[in-house]
C-alpha cells in the first residue's frame, strides 16, 4: 500500500528491489524445503516395512535386492546397474566487463564450473527378498544411489574426449569433472512406493500412482535415509530464520532511494520478520503433526482390514475341504464337530475405525480355534493315504499354507502399524494433538505359541507317492 502511495514505478529500476525480493523469497523457500525433507521423513517412519508376499495395493515400503537379466551398464564406471545418472562439468575463466547503474563499466576476471553433458537411464527390474520377488517399473522414481565415478581430468587425459563432448567451452581452462551416481544390479534396495494390478497377469508390481506421489529407490538404508532428511530440514528451516530479518533493512534503503522519508527499518521491524517467519514454520509443522496422525491411524484401519481379508480367504477354504474330505470324516466324530462349530463362527469384520482390545482379542480367538480345527482336518491325511494322494486335497492345502503365510505376513504387518501409531501419539509433540483429539492407542494382535508355525502336512513322502501313483 505504501508504495502504492509513493508512486514509484519499480520497473524502471527493479534492481533496486532485488535485494528485499530476494531476501524474502530465499528465505520462504527455504521454509519449504524444510517443510518437504521434514514430511518426506516422517512419512518414511510412519510406512511399516512390508514383504514381498504380503504387498498391498497403495503405499508400501519396501527392502530387498534389485535382480534383473539385462542391466544397464553404467556410462563412466561401466558398472552394472537398473539406474546411473552421470555429469560432465568443464572449467572455465572469462574476463567479464559489466555496467552498473550509474554507467560505469568494470572488467572482472571470472572463473566457474558449467555442466555441458548430462544423462540418465533406467530400466525396469525385480525387488527380492525372503518371500518372493515382485515387478518394479521405475518410470517418474526418484532414485538416491552411490556414487561409482568421480574424476577430474585434464585435456590430455584420454577421459577428456573420450566420454566427455569434442567442443569446449569459451575461456576453458582444459579441466573436466566426470560424476556418476548409480544402482547397481543386485545390490540391496530401499523402496517407497505404491503397488497396483500388473496388466498382463493377475500379480502385483510397483509403480508410479499420481495419488500417492512419493515413489523413492535407495542405494542407501532407510536410517541413512531419514538422518539425511533431518539435517536438510532442520538446516533449512534455520537458514530460512538467519536470512529473514535481513528483509525489512533491505526494503527500508530500496524505499529510500527512491526519496520517500520517515520510514526507519530498525531492530524491531527484524525481529517482528523474524517472528512471522515462525509462526509460518510453526504452522508448517503442526499441519505435519495433525496430518501426520490421520495417516497413521488410516494405516492401522488398512492393516486391519488387510488381516480380515486373509482370514475370509481362509474361511472360503473350509467348505470345500470338507466336501474333499466328507468321506473320511464319517468316522471322525470330534473332528466333524470342530468344523461344523468353526464353520458357523464367522469372522469380526466390518470395523469403521481402529479395532478396540476386545474386538482384537476376538479375532485372535476366531483365528486360533480355526487354525487348531484346520489342524484336525490336515491330519485326516496321515491316517487315510488315499486322501494325501488325492490331488485335490493337495492344492487345497498349498492353498491353505499359502494363506497361512500371508495371515502371518498381514498380522505382522499390522503390530508394525500399531507401534507406529502407538509411538506418535505418546511422544512429544504428536501426544498433544493426539490428547485433543481424543486419538486411543491401538492394540497389538497377539500370537498364541502354537500358532507360530503354519499349518503344513506332508503329503509327498515315499509311501504317498507309491500309493498315489
Amino acid at each position: 500500500m505504501l508504495l502504492l502511495e509513493t508512486g514509484f514505478n519499480i520497473g524502471d529500476e527493479w534492481a533496486i528491489w532485488l535485494a528485499p525480493a530476494a531476501a524474502l523469497v530465499v528465505s520462504f523457500g527455504m521454509a519449504g524445503l524444510g517443510y518437504f525433507a521434514l514430511k518426506r521423513k516422517r512419512l518414511m517412519q510412519n510406512v511399516p516395512t512390508s514383504k514381498v508376499k504380503g504387498v498391498f495395493i497403495g503405499l508400501n515400503e519396501l527392502k530387498g535386492v534389485s535382480r534383473i537379466e539385462s542391466p544397464l551398464t553404467s556410462h563412466l564406471a561401466q558398472t552394472p546397474c537398473v539406474w546411473y545418472s552421470y555429469k560432465v562439468e568443464e572449467h572455465w575463466e572469462r574476463t567479464e566487463t559489466t555496467t552498473d547503474s550509474e554507467g560505469e563499466t568494470k572488467t572482472e576476471r571470472r572463473s566457474g564450473w558449467e555442466t555441458i553433458d548430462d544423462g540418465e537411464h533406467r530400466k525396469a527390474f525385480r525387488l527380492e527378498d525372503d518371500t518372493g520377488e515382485i515387478r518394479v517399473l521405475p518410470t517418474k522414481a526418484k532414485f538416491i544411489g552411490d556414487r561409482v565415478f568421480s574424476e577430474t581430468v585434464y585435456r590430455r587425459d584420454d577421459l577428456y574426449f573420450g566420454k566427455g563432448p569434442r567442443m569446449e567451452l569459451s575461456g576453458s581452462t582444459g579441466r573436466r569433472k566426470f560424476t556418476e551416481h548409480a544402482v547397481g544390479a543386485g545390490d540391496d534396495i530401499y523402496l517407497l512406493g505404491s503397488a497396483r494390478v500388473r496388466e498382463d497377469v493377475v500379480q502385483l508390481e510397483i509403480a508410479h500412482d499420481p495419488l500417492d506421489k512419493l515413489f523413492l529407490i535407495s542405494s542407501k538404508d532407510e536410517a541413512t535415509l531419514t538422518l539425511r532428511y533431518s539435517l536438510m530440514s532442520f538446516f533449512s528451516f534455520l537458514g530460512g530464520l538467519l536470512l529473514i530479518p535481513f528483509f525489512p533493512p533491505a526494503l527500508g534503503m530500496a524505499i529510500k532511494n527512491h526519496g520517500t522519508e520517515g520510514l526507519e527499518f530498525n531492530v524491531l521491524f527484524m525481529v517482528l520478520a523474524a517472528l512471522l517467519y515462525g509462526l509460518v514454520v510453526a504452522g508448517m509443522y503442526f499441519s505435519l503433526i495433525y496430518n501426520g496422525l490421520v495417516s497413521v491411524m488410516n494405516r492401522v484401519e488398512r492393516a486391519w482390514s488387510l488381516i480380515e481379508v486373509q482370514l475370509q480367504r481362509r474361511f472360503d477354504l473350509i467348505p470345500r475341504l470338507v466336501e474333499c474330505t466328507k468321506g473320511y470324516m464319517e468316522h471322525e466324530a470330534e473332528v466333524h464337530k470342530s468344523v461344523a462349530a468353526m464353520r458357523s463362527s464367522g469372522m469380526t469384520g466390518g470395523q469403521a475405525k481402529i479395532p478396540s482390545g476386545d474386538v482384537v482379542a476376538s479375532q485372535a480367538a476366531a483365528t486360533n480355534s480355526q487354525t487348531a480345527v484346520l489342524g484336525k482336518m490336515l491330519a485326516l491325511a496321515e491316517g487315510y493315504p488315499e486322501l494325501k494322494a488325492n490331488t485335490v486335497f493337495e492344492k487345497l492345502n498349498e492353498e491353505l499354507v499359502d494363506t497361512e503365510d500371508r495371515i502371518s505376513l498381514s498380522r505382522s504387518f499390522f503390530n508394525d502399524s500399531v507401534t507406529a501409531y502407538n509411538d506418535r501419539i505418546q511422544k512429544l509433540p504428536d501426544v498433544v494433538f493426539a490428547m485433543i483429539f481424543k486419538y486411543k492407542a491401538a492394540s497389538l494382535y497377539q500370537i498364541q505359541e502354537f500358532e507360530r508355525a503354519a499349518v503344513t502336512v506332508d503329503l509327498h513322502d515315499d509311501e504317498a507317492e507309491t500309493e498315489g501313483s
